[in-house]
């Protein structure tokens, strides 16, 4: 009779803990991207009191006589489930939509995992979450081990743009004016001369784009001109990085043009279609065209160049505003490496290897949010802070970027809803509520049963 005291203890005990389970996740029903926990029971051991024989010829089979033990927690899992978008009105804060973590380190150098996407910026510029710790950037677009790398924003920007020299304008393929990424298709320039108005269309192939130089370009709209029976040329120079397309006769007016179907993007590209005159001439088509920039807030700085505003992309890229107008974030390359992307106020584009960071700034592009999956998400350890450390059971991690292979992508504007469902809480704590009492009745009737026990001997 004793031993019925020790199994309903079992049940009291695992009873609690289960009160313990659902009382955690209704604590946390509205902590960002928590997930529930369940608690899974099993039974203990049983003692036989009469082991089972088969049949014979003589008598028949007969079963085992077993009494068990009691219960115990087999396991406690987490469901994993996403929790529903909440709009937050704040364009910083994230949420991931589908597979993946973000990746967090602390002081120490330790990584963690979070789904708590609300991140701010420190007073130096980087990117934390609301405990302090680091936001990592990516490396690469797929890894097995994580960046070593956090998120830093410049805050301050002294960026000393170079535009091409004369010497080199001419040799300047196409596919380089701008590092824009201009496209096949034709354009269209309007020269209005002498003999009036000439309209030619320039059509660029790849081949085009990829091997024809500014010169080999003037040329072939000159040579089209002069089919249409225009009286005068049109020249191309360039000056302090800024292109000017001028005809040779300063009473000529030009212009550019896409057509509205089938064109290239030549002329958005290089911002033609926004026509800057010259002061005092209205012949001139003109264009900056800068070719390297560096980023810079180690040194000395033009004050009014200062961080703004900055976003998030729904792959994790962020891009950075600032007050003179342009923009920093990064692109990833036909190798799927990140690369530096500036594009300054007058909407040019600076990229890869023409954009240069000082020493201690900024040494790799990452401005990117790193992502990490695991083989087993069940094998994840919780943390205090809304995040999870890897445990052993957790299999290999995999590091990589939004919207990359199996990763999910970027929510901006809002942070991921935990996934309690206060109902089945609510019933998950009744249960519990009676295997508490069920199992103390028990226990107080084999309490009983042992005390008329003792009094059969008096």
């Amino acid at each position: 009779m004793s031993q019925a005291l020790y199994t309903s203890g079992t049940g009291l005990k695992a009873g609690t803990n289960q009160i313990n389970v659902v009382s955690n996740n209704v604590a946390n029903m509205n902590t960002t991207a928590y997930k529930s926990s369940r608690v899974n029971f099993e039974t203990l051991f049983y003692s036989d009191l009469s082991h089972s024989s088969t049949a014979s010829v003589t008598s028949g089979g007969v079963n085992a006589k077993q009494v068990g033990h009691g219960v115990q927690i087999g396991s406690i899992t987490r469901n994993f489930t996403q929790g529903t978008f909440i709009n937050t009105g704040r364009d910083q804060d994230m949420m991931i939509s589908g597979n993946g973590y973000f990746v967090v380190t602390d002081s120490s150098g330790q990584s963690f995992l979070t789904r708590d996407g609300s991140f701010s910026l420190d007073s130096n510029g980087d990117l934390v979450t609301s405990s302090g710790y680091y936001v990592m950037g990516a490396t690469s677009t797929y890894s097995t081990t994580s960046s070593d790398v956090n998120i830093h924003i410049p805050t301050l920007l002294n960026m000393d743009v170079h535009g091409t020299t004369a010497a080199e304008f001419g040799e300047t393929l196409v596919s380089e004016m701008n590092n824009a990424d201009i496209t096949a298709g034709t354009f269209t320039m309007i020269i209005n001369d002498n003999g009036g108005p000439q309209t030619v269309n320039i059509t660029l192939t790849q081949d085009d784009i990829d091997t024809m130089d500014i010169t080999a370009l003037v040329g072939e709209i000159n040579t089209q001109l002069q089919d249409a029976g225009a009286d005068d040329k049109v020249t191309a120079s360039v000056t302090d990085g800024t292109i000017t397309f001028a005809a040779a006769d300063a009473d000529t007016a030009i212009e550019f043009e896409t057509p509205e179907e089938g064109g290239s993007n030549f002329v958005e590209e290089l911002g033609l279609s926004n026509v800057e005159k010259t002061e005092g001439t209205d012949n001139y088509v003109t264009k900056v065209a800068n070719y390297s920039a560096v980023v810079d807030e180690a040194g000395s700085y033009n004050a009014s160049v200062t961080l703004e505003d900055w976003g998030v992309s729904n792959n994790g890229i962020i891009e950075a505003t600032y007050s003179d107008g342009s923009k920093l974030t990064v692109a990833i390359d036909e190798n799927n490496e990140m690369t530096w992307q500036i594009t300054t106020g007058d909407f040019v584009k600076i990229t890869g290897d023409d954009v240069t960071m000082d020493d201690g700034v900024l040494d790799y592009a990452n401005m990117m949010l790193e992502m990490c999956m695991v083989v087993n998400e069940s094998g994840l350890e919780s943390d205090s802070n809304n995040l999870w450390t890897i445990g052993s059971n957790a299999g290999t991690p995999y590091f990589g970027v939004a919207g990359y292979a199996a990763f999910g992508t970027i929510q901006t504007g809002g942070l991921e809803a935990s996934n309690v469902e206060l109902s089945d809480e609510l019933s998950e704590m009744i249960l519990a509520q009676r295997l508490v009492q069920a199992n103390s009745r028990v226990f107080n009737t084999a309490s009983s049963t042992l005390e008329t026990l003792v009094y059969l001997g008096q």
